[in-house]
């Protein structure tokens, strides 16, 4: 899971601005990164880029595929270009 934990002045709970920290949990999730950023600025934060790359990469370990094969750059990379 990548979950928004920005400071949003004036709630009571932590998350991001929309969804609170306890209910964008997922129980059974493997990795948990909290990334400081509301909700509007998750999906373009490099932390969050980075950190599905890294999960991305882990699921094709897992199915035995190399995730970086010579000469083709980053696997989120790579997505984007399809």
């Amino acid at each position: 899971s990548i979950i928004g934990v920005a400071d949003t002045t004036g709630s009571d709970a932590p998350g991001d601005g929309v969804v609170s920290l306890a209910s964008a949990r997922y129980c059974g999730t493997v990795s948990e990164k909290h990334v400081s950023e509301t909700h509007r600025e998750l999906l373009q934060s490099a932390t969050t880029s980075i950190e599905l790359e890294r999960i991305l990469e882990r699921q094709l370990r897992d199915l035995g595929v190399d995730p970086n094969p010579p000469s083709a750059g980053s696997l989120l990379g790579r997505l984007l270009q399809q």
